[in-house]
């Protein structure tokens, strides 16, 4: 039996089988699966059963939905084993299986390069000391994309995704994108020399190791 998993931002991952051939995706309350997050729409996406399996279908939100990464659009896309989406630029993925085999949630909450991000709360550990005054919407954003994906590069389109959900695809030049990512690591205490954290993935991003 194919399931969804839901990945939330601290970590924490929920399975749900996937029994019906229309299961709706998003904010509301009359969803067939709740995804309670601010940057989801109410009403955001479906998942609709087709001969090859399930595929996915965005219902006109407001920020979009991510197959892979990569924007939808409007027209439907078929889920293959181990795919993952992204709903806007929500901290909520969701992760495609076409088995229910026994998945392992990854916990966010120990300390990395000295840092602990606390997703509810929208704050940030160094070093023990609590970050003050709080990181800015944007920063926390861009922080948390990159650390949900640690070890993995990301592109400017997918940190401008989340980091400027409010803007069109595109929209977002890549010069505003590097002064954000400057100012986080200023906050971090990334120095780019005996303390780096967020490494420059040339031509491309950039990740946290």
């Amino acid at each position: 039996m194919p399931v969804l998993s839901v990945v939330k931002g601290d970590g924490n991952l929920e399975t749900y089988p996937l029994r019906s051939p229309r299961i709706t995706l998003g904010r509301d309350g009359g969803n067939d699966l709740v995804v309670d997050d601010p940057l989801v729409s109410r009403e955001h996406a479906v998942l609709l059963l087709t001969p090859g399996g399930y595929a996915i279908q965005d219902l006109g939100s407001k920020n979009g939905t991510l197959l892979n990464d990569v924007s939808i659009g409007s027209s439907p896309r078929q889920l293959t084993h181990g795919d993952t989406i992204l709903l806007g630029a929500s901290h909520v993925s969701l992760r495609y299986n076409t088995t229910d085999e026994t998945l392992t949630a990854v916990h966010r909450e120990e300390a990395i390069h000295g840092i602990v991000v606390d997703f509810t709360g929208r704050e940030v550990l160094v070093q023990g000391q609590r970050l003050s005054p709080l990181l800015t919407r944007k920063e926390f954003d861009l922080l948390s994309v990159l650390w949900q994906r640690r070890g993995e590069a990301c592109s400017r389109d997918v940190l401008a995704a989340h980091g400027w959900p409010e803007r069109e695809q595109g929209d977002v030049g890549d010069t505003e994108i590097d002064q954000y990512i400057r100012r986080l690591r200023r906050r971090l205490g990334d120095n780019g020399k005996t303390h780096r954290i967020i490494l420059t993935v040339r031509g491309y991003g950039y990740k946290i190791p």
